[in-house]
C-alpha cells in the first residue's frame, strides 16, 4: 500500500490520536492489574455493571457539556482535566487501594469512553465523509502506533514495580493529548454551517425518534459490546487463574494489549483502507462481529487460555482497526447538531450497556452453571450474529442518510444551478451544431370548404402575419394541422410558438412526435425540440421512445431526451422506466473518450443558436443517474460540485462513491477530476 503524506491537519489530529490511545493502553494495563490484585475475578461482573451505569451518567453529562460548548471547546478541557484526576488516583492507591481500586476501574472505564467519544466527534466536524475515509485511517492508525507505544512503557515500567510512576505516566499522557487537541482547534478552527437551531426540550430524544439510521448505530454498538464483554470476562478470569497477580499480572496485560496494538497498526497501515475502498463500510465493520462469532463457534470446540487469548486478541484489533475506522464513517453525513446530541450517548451508553447486558449474562450464567464457560461463549456467538445482520443493514441506512444530509444543506444552493429546470421555463438548451435552413413555404392550396384544408391554408400562407395569426388561432387537434406545425419547429420565425401549441396537444399526438423524432432524416433543428414537447405528454409510448434517443449520435439528442424522461416520470410517477437499460446507458457515456468530453465542454458559441453549457456532459450524467437513483441527492450532488463547501462537496463524493457501482464511479472520478468539481457552473442563458 502507498502511503501518502497527511496534510497538516490529518498530522495534528494523529498526534493527537497517538498520545490518547497510548494512555489508554496503559490505563486499561492499570485498571485490570490493580483491580484483578485487590478483587477476586467473580467481583468484575458486579464491578462492571456498577461502571456501566456510571458510564451512563457520564455520556448524558458529556452529551449536554459537548451540545452546550461545542466539541472543539470541550475535548482539550475535558483531557486535561481527567489528567488531573489521575494524579488524585494515584495519591489515593497510597491509603486505599481497594477503593482506588474501584475509582481508577470508573475513571477507566467510563471517562475515558466519554473522552474519545469526543475526540471522534471534534474529527467528525471538520472532515466531510470522503475526505473522512482517506484521514480517518491515518488517525485511527496512529493512535494505535500510540497504544504499541503506550504498552511497551507500561511493560517496563511494570518490570521495575512501580505502579506508581506508570499511574504518573498516564496523567502526563492525557494532559499531553488535550494541548495536542487545543492546538489542533486553534490551528484547524471549525468552518461551522448554518444549522436550523432547535428549542426543543427534550432535543436527544427528538434526533433519536427521527432518525432510524442512529438507532441502528446504537444497536450494533451495543449487540457487540455484549459480545466483547462475555469474551473480555472469559480471558480475565482466565488469565487471574493462570498468571500470578501483581506485576506480573501487570505485565501481562501490557504484553497483551502491546502485541494487539502492532497487529492493530499493521491491520489499519495494510488492510482498513483497502477494505473501506472495495468492501464498503458494511462489510469492514462486519469484520468484528464475524470474527467473534467464527472464533467462538473454534473455541467451543476446542477451549483454552491460548486459543481464547488469541481470540480476545483478534477482537481488540479488529476493534481498534477495521470496526473503529467503520464505524466513526457512518456517523459523517449526521448534521453536527445531531452528532452533538447523541454521539456520545449513543457511544458510551452502546458500549457500556453492552458491557451491563453481559455482565448480567454472566452473573446469571455463574449462578445458573457454575463456571458458565460454554453458555458464555454461546451467549457470545449469538451476539455478534445480531451484530452481523445490524452492519448489513447499515449499508442502506448509510445511503439513505447521505442523502438526507445532502438534502438538509441544500439551504445555499436553492438559488443555484440545478438538472433540468430548462423544462419548468420554457428555455431550450442552446446548440452548437448547424442548424438546417427552413423549408420554403409552399404556394397556397387552392380554396376549399374543409375548415381543417382552410385552417392549414392560412398556417401555409406566404403571407407571414397570416400565417402568424393563423397559428396564434389553431388548436392543433387534427394530425395534418399537427404535421405543419411539426414542420414549423426549424422556422426561425414560427418555431417557439408552434412548440408551445404542440406541448399543449401532445397527449393526442405522441405517435407522430415520437416516429418524427426517431426518424434520424429529419431536420435537426426539428429533432432536437421534439423531447420538449413529449416531456409534457404524460405517455408511456413517449417515455419508450425517449429511451430508444437516449443511443442517438447526436448528444443534443440525447441531452434533451434524458431531461424529457426526468419531466415525464417527475409529473407521472406510475411511467415504467427500464433501469438495466440507462445504467448501460450511462456506462457507455462514461466510457467517452477524455477529447470527446472535453471537445463538449469547450465548445464555441455560435451566432445563432448560443451556447451549449460548458459543464454539458457532466450535466448530462447526472441527468442520467436522476432516472434510476433518487432524483433530489442527485440533483444536490450535482450542485454541491460547484461550490467552495468543502464538506458539501466531500458529502456528494462519497454519496456517488456509494451509490453507483465500482467501475461506474471509478470512470466519473477520472473525468470529472478536480477541476470540474471545483470549476463554476455557466448558468443557461434564454435563446432570443
Amino acid at each position: 500500500m502507498r502511503w501518502e503524506r497527511p496534510d497538516a491537519m490529518t498530522a495534528n489530529a494523529m498526534l493527537a490520536s497517538g498520545l490518547m490511545i497510548a494512555q489508554m493502553t496503559e490505563a486499561k494495563a492499570v485498571r485490570d492489574s490493580v483491580f484483578l490484585t485487590h478483587f477476586p475475578a467473580t467481583s468484575l461482573p458486579t464491578m462492571t455493571l456498577v461502571a456501566a451505569l456510571f458510564a451512563m451518567a457520564s455520556s448524558y453529562a458529556g452529551s449536554r457539556l459537548m451540545r452546550a460548548t461545542t466539541p472543539d471547546r470541550f475535548a482539550p478541557i475535558a483531557f486535561l482535566i481527567s489528567g488531573l484526576l489521575q494524579i488524585g488516583e494515584r495519591s489515593l492507591l497510597y491509603s486505599y487501594p481497594r477503593a482506588s481500586a474501584c475509582v481508577i476501574y470508573l475513571h477507566v472505564f467510563a471517562i475515558n469512553l466519554v473522552l474519545t467519544s469526543s475526540f471522534w466527534s471534534l474529527m467528525n466536524e471538520h472532515y466531510d465523509p470522503r475526505s473522512a475515509k482517506k484521514a480517518f485511517g491515518k488517525i485511527a492508525g496512529m493512535g494505535t502506533f500510540g497504544g504499541i507505544m503506550g504498552g511497551l512503557i507500561a511493560e517496563r515500567v511494570a518490570a521495575m514495580g512501580s505502579i506508581y510512576a506508570l499511574m504518573l505516566v498516564t496523567a502526563v499522557l492525557h494532559m499531553a493529548c488535550g494541548a495536542a487537541l487545543w492546538r489542533f482547534t486553534r490551528k484547524h478552527p471549525i468552518a461551522h454551517r448554518a444549522e436550523k437551531k432547535t428549542g426543543e426540550k427534550h432535543v436527544v430524544r427528538n434526533v433519536l425518534r427521527k432518525s432510524p439510521y442512529l438507532l441502528e448505530l446504537a444497536a450494533l454498538m451495543i449487540s457487540v459490546s455484549v459480545a466483547a464483554g462475555l469474551v473480555d470476562y472469559l480471558f480475565k478470569s482466565q488469565a487471574a487463574a493462570n498468571i500470578a497477580k501483581g506485576p506480573g499480572l501487570t505485565r501481562f496485560f501490557a504484553v497483551f494489549y502491546t502485541t494487539t496494538g502492532v497487529l492493530g497498526v499493521c491491520m489499519q497501515t495494510f488492510a482498513s483502507s483497502a477494505m473501506l475502498s472495495r468492501f464498503g463500510l458494511a462489510t469492514t465493520v462486519s469484520s468484528l462481529p464475524f470474527a467473534v462469532a467464527a472464533g467462538g463457534g473454534g473455541l467451543l470446540a476446542f477451549f483454552g487460555f491460548v486459543e481464547l487469548t488469541i481470540l480476545r486478541g483478534l477482537e481488540v484489533v479488529l476493534r481498534s482497526s477495521l470496526y473503529r475506522s467503520g464505524y466513526e464513517l457512518f456517523y459523517t453525513p449526521v448534521p453536527s447538531s445531531e452528532k452533538r446530541a447523541v454521539k456520545a450517548l449513543i457511544d458510551v451508553n452502546g458500549e457500556r450497556l453492552g458491557d451491563a447486558i453481559g455482565s448480567g449474562i454472566v452473573g446469571l450464567l455463574l449462578i445458573l452453571h457454575g463456571s458458565g464457560k460454554w453458555p458464555i461463549l454461546t451467549a457470545a456467538i449469538a451476539f455478534s450474529g445480531v451484530g452481523l445482520v445490524l452492519a448489513r443493514r447499515l449499508e442502506r441506512s448509510y445511503v439513505g442518510a447521505l442523502e438526507k444530509s445532502l438534502t438538509k444543506q441544500s439551504g445555499p444552493l436553492e438559488a443555484g444551478p440545478g438538472l433540468g429546470e430548462f423544462l419548468d421555463s420554457g428555455i431550450i438548451v442552446p446548440v452548437t451544431l448547424p442548424v438546417a435552413a427552413a423549408t420554403h413555404k409552399p404556394e397556397p392550396v387552392a380554396v376549399s370548404q374543409d375548415p381543417v384544408l382552410l385552417e392549414l391554408q392560412e398556417l401555409r400562407s406566404p403571407d407571414e402575419n397570416r400565417a402568424i395569426q393563423a397559428l396564434i388561432k389553431t388548436q392543433a387537434a387534427n394530425p395534418m394541422i399537427c404535421h405543419q406545425l411539426i414542420q414549423f419547429l426549424s422556422h426561425e420565425s414560427y418555431g417557439f410558438l408552434a412548440m408551445e401549441k404542440l406541448r399543449r396537444v401532445a397527449a393526442a399526438h405522441v405517435g407522430l412526435l415520437a416516429d418524427t423524432l426517431l426518424r434520424k432524416e429529419e431536420p435537426f433543428a426539428i429533432r432536437k425540440r421534439i423531447p420538449l414537447i413529449l416531456a409534457r405528454s404524460g405517455s408511456q409510448r413517449a417515455v419508450d421512445s425517449l429511451v430508444m434517443t437516449l443511443s442517438d449520435e447526436d448528444f443534443q439528442i440525447r441531452f434533451r431526451s434524458a431531461y424529457a424522461i426526468d419531466q415525464l416520470r417527475m409529473e407521472s410517477p406510475q411511467l415504467h422506466l427500464n433501469p438495466e437499460r440507462v445504467w448501460r446507458i450511462v456506462e457507455e457515456e462514461l466510457h467517452v473518450s477524455r477529447d470527446v468530453w472535453e471537445v463538449r465542454r469547450l465548445m464555441e458559441a455560435q451566432e445563432d443558436t448560443g451556447e451549449i453549457p460548458g459543464e454539458a456532459s457532466l450535466e448530462y450524467l447526472f441527468a442520467l443517474l436522476g432516472l434510476v437513483l433518487p432524483r433530489e441527492p442527485v440533483t444536490m450532488a450535482y450542485r454541491a460540485l460547484h461550490t467552495q463547501d468543502r464538506h458539501l462537496r466531500g458529502t456528494a463524493l462519497e454519496y456517488l462513491q456509494t451509490v453507483l457501482p465500482g467501475n461506474a464511479w471509478k470512470s466519473l472520478e477520472i473525468l470529472i477530476g478536480e477541476r470540474a468539481i471545483r470549476s463554476p457552473l455557466t448558468m443557461r442563458p434564454p435563446v432570443k
